[in-house]
């Protein structure tokens, strides 16, 4: 892989990941030489290969030399959920409601995400949220139902525990906020406890807390 311009280059455990810039395409290279590190990368992208998705990572290449693998994708925004969290309740209605047409989407081309967390939610330009951390992600066959089921209700109820995170760090400044941080902090316990466990049904749910102004 030929590249030029800008680079900056980390290190997570198991990998190295380098943000590279050529002409105005910013690429992401996670590269690694432990076997269970490569078994990772390469799993990540036949999941990301199957996409093809604006809410979702970018899968742009893999290299899978003797020695080590590279995969490389699109740069889906310099800033996670993690460190980056909407403190407006209107704000998380939004963002979760994204990220459930997202799932949703993916789910009807039969793949799962896994358990979502806060770092796995990248913003790209304009803050739009990217769901990122494929590694657990699953391609499902038609006939594998039971299975199918499973990680479907799994995915949807990671959104519930984010949901509640979330909520709960709400800046409640005036009486609408407070409103709709309690019906958000209700409808994440909601999820958790099983009462609703498909995208179609969340994604009702959220539009009640539609923001209204």
């Amino acid at each position: 892989m030929s590249t030029d311009g800008y680079r900056h280059r980390g290190r997570a455990p198991g990998w190295t990941t380098t943000l590279t810039l050529t002409g105005n395409v910013l690429t992401v290279q996670r590269s690694s030489a432990e076997p269970e590190f490569r078994a990772r990368l390469m799993h990540t992208a036949r999941i990301l290969a199957a996409l093809d998705h604006p809410g979702a990572e970018r899968f742009l290449a893999l290299e899978d030399r003797s020695d080590r693998t590279t995969l490389v994708t699109g740069f889906a925004g310099g800033r996670s959920l993690a460190a980056d969290g909407p403190r407006r309740a209107r704000d998380v209605a939004v963002l979760a409601t994204t990220l459930v047409h997202t799932l949703d989407e993916l789910h009807t081309i039969g793949v799962t995400h896994g358990p979502i967390e806060r770092a796995d939610v990248r913003f790209a330009v304009g803050h739009v949220p990217v769901l990122c951390g494929f590694d657990h992600g699953r391609l499902h066959s038609a006939g594998d139902r039971e299975s199918w089921q499973v990680d479907r209700v799994a995915d949807v109820r990671s959104v519930g525990f984010l949901l509640a995170g979330l909520a709960d760090e709400v800046t409640p400044g005036h009486a609408v906020d407070r409103v709709d941080r309690h019906r958000l902090a209700r409808l994440s316990h909601r999820i958790i406890d099983g009462e609703l466990t498909e995208t179609s049904a969340l994604l009702a749910a959220l539009a009640r807390i539609t923001p209204r102004r």
